[in-house]
């Protein structure tokens, strides 16, 4: 069997009431989302969509991406959907190593 982790609407870059700690809440939640990933020894992770909250987002979101791939790196296979909503439907499968 193969363990899948679903992932969605993540708006990496939000502020909520343009409050910056909330932008880095986000960011610390999708650190927790991968050592839960790994815990649970998915194999697969996908995200659905909304994975920005632009659709130019801030360095710190990518940073914030990158890391979360970067800790998933040779253990898990992610693909993802930057976002059905507000921009052009785009599907990749990613690692640390091509963002």
């Amino acid at each position: 069997m193969v363990r899948v982790a679903h992932v969605a609407d993540t708006h990496l870059g939000f502020r909520q009431y343009n409050i910056d700690e909330r932008e880095h809440d986000l960011y610390e939640v999708m650190d927790e989302i991968a050592d839960k990933i790994i815990e649970e020894r998915a194999e697969i992770v996908i995200h659905s969509g909304d994975l920005f909250d632009s659709p130019r987002p801030l360095a710190q979101a990518y940073y914030a991406f990158k890391k979360f791939l970067a800790k998933l790196e040779d253990k898990v296979k992610v693909f993802f959907d930057i976002g059905r909503s507000r921009y052009a439907q785009t599907s990749r499968y990613a690692s640390a190593k091509t963002i």
